[in-house]
């Protein structure tokens, strides 16, 4: 059973009422690659402190108002290994009380979701890729040099995002002449 808990691609953790890290199954370090010795000596500054800066103030906040109104944190964030990869994680938690309601532990699994974010951003940058080409393509019957405009624009770094938008803007332009 050990085994099976440590091959998961997630953290099973269990904490006190104040949420002080009492047991994970699969050391952060070896998921996120920082020393071991930094983890076993401060489990949860370290958890704080690999928390993405820019989740870092609502992740923390979100944790805090659930040690205070004792109940579960649950959310989707993400951490940053020692090599500077993002690690996405969704977080499940449960609460355990004791027969007065009193809080007594904190039980929860941190899931690696990596892989599919990763992929649903490529789905979704392919999706816009696709846009931009059946705009430029209906665009190119009305003005021919679009096609190598975009290509242009492709060679020198242009995201689809920002040709979307040129597309887009041209067709307004384009339609609006033609009308």
């Amino acid at each position: 059973f050990e085994r099976l808990i440590e091959q998961l691609p997630a953290i099973i953790y269990e904490t006190d009422a104040k949420g002080r890290t009492v047991f994970t199954s699969r050391p952060e370090w070896a998921l996120y690659g920082y020393p071991r010795v930094d983890w076993e000596a401060d489990p949860d500054g370290m958890w704080r402190r690999a928390l993405h800066p820019d989740d870092r103030p609502v992740v923390l906040a979100e944790w805090d108002a659930a040690i205070r109104d004792g109940v579960p944190h649950n959310g989707h964030y993400r951490m940053v290994a020692a090599d500077g990869r993002e690690v996405w994680l969704w977080e499940y938690e449960s609460v355990v009380r004791d027969d007065g309601g009193n809080v007594v532990r904190r039980e929860g699994v941190a899931i690696d979701v990596t892989a599919q974010i990763e992929a649903e951003q490529a789905r979704t940058e392919a999706e816009l890729r696709y846009r931009v080409l059946v705009s430029a393509a209906a665009l190119g019957a009305l003005e021919p040099t679009l096609p190598l405009f975009l290509a242009r624009e492709l060679q020198a770094g242009a995201t689809t995002v920002g040709l979307l938008f040129a597309v887009s803007t041209l067709a307004f332009a384009i339609t609006s002449l033609v009308s």
